[in-house]
């Protein structure tokens, strides 16, 4: 089961990210070309 091609209008996310939050299973500080890497995933 997957998500229909053009079927989401919307994404709410909750930012801001990359400002060196304490999460258990990300990195949270990296470089920001890192972090714009990431985002295109």
């Amino acid at each position: 089961m997957g998500v229909d091609a053009n079927s989401i209008d919307l994404v709410v996310t909750s930012p801001p990210y990359n400002v060196d939050i304490q999460y258990n299973s990300h990195k949270d500080d990296v470089s920001y070309a890192d972090y714009l890497e990431f985002s295109k995933m």
